[in-house]
């Protein structure tokens, strides 16, 4: 669990590359890192960098939370893994990476609020 009144923004993460990243400060400030192109999923763009490591398999996606916590300053959630990656282009793939995209959303919603809210499984 989540406490979202201490998070201070959240990251998508693929493959130990960061893909999309909400802030909550006063007035809530989005930074996007990267984007997702084409498709409902498409190729990783990393942002201002000059290279990107796209690949056609995706083993891993997690949220990062950096929280405003001296003790625990970020927490990790594995939202997705397959050990052999899974192709971009699969069914599978699109229909996870929705649902993943769908809860980062949320999430971004409720940070944007300002409101109080208790936790998040």
């Amino acid at each position: 669990m989540v406490d979202l009144n201490n998070v201070i923004d959240v990251e998508i993460i693929e493959d130990n590359q960061v893909i999309n990243k909400v802030s909550n400060s006063s007035m809530i400030s989005r930074a996007l890192v990267g984007g997702v192109l084409t498709g409902g999923v498409g190729a990783v763009i990393g942002g201002n960098t000059a290279k990107s490591n796209v690949t056609n398999t995706v083993k891993l996606i997690s949220f990062r939370f950096k929280m405003n916590d001296m003790d625990n300053p970020y927490y990790d959630i594995i939202v997705f893994s397959h050990s052999k990656g899974l192709d971009r282009g699969s069914a599978l793939f699109k229909s996870k990476y929705k649902e993943i995209l769908d809860l980062f959303g949320r999430i971004e919603l409720v940070l944007g609020q300002g409101e109080t809210y208790s936790n998040i499984k």
